[in-house]
C-alpha cells in the first residue's frame, strides 16, 4: 500500500498483528485487512472513527499510539493527545481538550470510565498492561484503540494532516495514515512530514533466509571470527548452521570493544557494559528471529497452548526475548548512544537508534515505557 494507494477497511476496523521475522530488529506492524505487508500506509477517511484491535498474541508488548511525527514521543514529538492541537492549525481552532487523540479500550469499552472523554484518553492505564506476562495480558480481554477520536465533529483536524502508528515501547515501528475524503481519495497527497530514508530495515538475501536482521556482513569465513562457531549439522541443518554462525561471529565482533566512553556523562565502566550488552541481546534476538522463521509450528500461541506444545513454548519464549531484550536494547542506546572501537583498532559496526522525522534525533527507545504497572 502507498501514499497514493493506502490500505482501507470497509468496516473501518483494522486488526493488528506484529511480524517479528522478515522485518526489521523490533519486528513491524501489519494489518489482517491489508495482507502481507509490514508498517503499510492506511487511509482513514475524514471524520470517521476507527477501531484497532489488538488481540492477536503478536501484539504483546506493542501497544498501539498515534502521532504527528515518525516515532512519536520516543523523538519527543507531539502525539495525538485531547490537549495537543494537530500542527499547522489554523487562527480560530481551539480544540481544548476535545482534540484528535486515540481513546484506549478494552473488551469495547473505555480502559477507564474517566477516559471516555475529556484529557485523561486512557494510554496511562493501556500501556503498563502490555509490559504483564503473557497469560496475564491475555486475561485482561481484548484491547483496541478507537483513533482519531473527537467529541465534536468541529475539532476534527482542519488541515488533514498526515499522522503515523507507532509502538508505545519500542522506537523504529511507525507506519504512515493518510486521510481521505468521503470517496477515499487522498486529501493532502504530499508525504509530510518524510519519513527518513533509511527509516526501514531492508534485508539482505542472507538475513531473509535467516529471518535476521545485519548479520549477512558476517557470514563465514570471516577474518575476525573463527572457523565455525557450529559444527556437526547434517546436509538438512546446513543453512540453519550458517546462520547461527553468521549471527555468532556478529556478536564476537561487536563485543571487542576498546574502554573508554565517549560521553563525559556516562562512566567507562557504565560505556563497555552497554558496548558488551547490545552485541550480545541482539544475538538473543537474532536466533529467536531464526528458529521462529522456519523451525517452529505453534498453530495458536495461547497460555495454554504454551504450557502443552513444544513448539509453541519455544515461540512464547522467543517472542519474550525479542520484545524484551529489544526493548532493553533501545534503553540503552537511550543512555549512551555508542561507536565503539573494536580492539583491532577498527570501528566497530553497531546497530543505528531508530530515527524519528523531528530534527533527526535518535529515539529514546524503551526509556519511555518502563513505568511500573499500577496497583
Amino acid at each position: 500500500m502507498t501514499s497514493a494507494n493506502p490500505c482501507t477497511s470497509a468496516n473501518n476496523v483494522f486488526t493488528a498483528i506484529v511480524n517479528q521475522v522478515n522485518s526489521g530488529e523490533t519486528g513491524y506492524y501489519r494489518f489482517e485487512e491489508c495482507g502481507a505487508i509490514n508498517n503499510p500506509t492506511i487511509g482513514l477517511i475524514r471524520g470517521e472513527k476507527y477501531e484497532f484491535i489488538q488481540k492477536d498474541a503478536s501484539n504483546w508488548y506493542h501497544p498501539l499510539g498515534f502521532a504527528w511525527y515518525v516515532d512519536g514521543a520516543h523523538v519527543d514529538a507531539d502525539e495525538l493527545e485531547p490537549t495537543i492541537a494537530p500542527p499547522n492549525a489554523p487562527a480560530g481552532y481551539d480544540c481544548g481538550d476535545d482534540c484528535p487523540a486515540p481513546r484506549y479500550q478494552l473488551d469495547g469499552a473505555p480502559i477507564t470510565p474517566v477516559s471516555a472523554s475529556g484529557e485523561d484518553f486512557g494510554l496511562d492505564d493501556y500501556e503498563p498492561l502490555f509490559f504483564y506476562p503473557f497469560a496475564d495480558w491475555v486475561d485482561q480481554g481484548t484491547f483496541s484503540v478507537v483513533a482519531p477520536s473527537v467529541g465534536d465533529a468541529a475539532n476534527v483536524d482542519p488541515s488533514n494532516n498526515d499522522l503515523f502508528y507507532f509502538c508505545h515501547i519500542h522506537a523504529g515501528m511507525s507506519g504512515r495514515v493518510k486521510i481521505l475524503d468521503a470517496d477515499e481519495s487522498v486529501l493532502s497527497p504530499p508525504d509530510v512530514p518524510e519519513l527518513p530514508a533509511d527509516y526501514y530495515q531492508i534485508q539482505s538475501e542472507f538475513d531473509a533466509g535467516c529471518g535476521t536482521y545485519g548479520i549477512s556482513a558476517y557470514e563465514l569465513p570471516n577474518p575476525n571470527c573463527p572457523v565455525n562457531f557450529v559444527c556437526g549439522a547434517g546436509s538438512e541443518l546446513k543453512n540453519f548452521e550458517a546462520c547461527f554462525n553468521a549471527m555468532d561471529c556478529a556478536m564476537t565482533s561487536g563485543m571487542s570493544n576498546k574502554v573508554g566512553s565517549q560521553d563525559a556523562d556516562v562512566s567507562d565502566e557504565i560505556a563497555l557494559f552497554i558496548n558488551q550488552m547490545i552485541p550480545h541481546h541482539k544475538n538473543a534476538v537474532n536466533m529467536c528471529k531464526t528458529l521462529l522463521n522456519k523451525h517452529l509450528d505453534c498453530a495458536e500461541l495461547t497460555p495454554d497452548s504454551a504450557e502443552e506444545d513444544v513448539d509453541c513454548t519455544m515461540s512464547l519464549l522467543c517472542s519474550e526475548i525479542i520484545n524484551v531484550q529489544n526493548h532493553q536494547i533501545q534503553t540503552m542506546q537511550g543512555i549512551y548512544s555508542y561507536e565503539s572501537k573494536s580492539c583491532s583498532g577498527k570501528s566497530a559496526k553497531s546497530g543505528k537508534a531508530a530515527k524519528g522525522a523531528k530534527g533527526g534525533k535518535s529515539a529514546k527507545g524503551g526509556l519511555k515505557g518502563s513505568k511500573a504497572p499500577k496497583a
